[in-house]
């Protein structure tokens, strides 16, 4: 889980390429992030630029964490 891994193109590790997939969103950059509901069908993508304090992203952090 810690090992480096390919998150683009051909050769993207297969979880990358599903979320990227999902979201119809690669990440251009370190620190993208992928926020997943507990179910595993809600996907969303937040760039590189987004703070982890961002507001928009907390908001969506916990609706996802309130539903079953």
């Amino acid at each position: 889980m810690f090992a480096k891994t390919t998150v683009t193109g051909k050769h993207a590790n297969p979880l990358y390429a599903q979320l990227a997939k999902v979201t119809g969103t690669e990440p251009q950059w370190n620190f993208h992030k992928y926020l997943i509901d507990r179910s595993g069908q809600q996907v969303l993508s937040f760039g590189s630029r987004v703070k982890p304090e961002d507001r928009a992203l907390l908001a969506r952090i916990e609706e996802f964490l309130g539903k079953p």
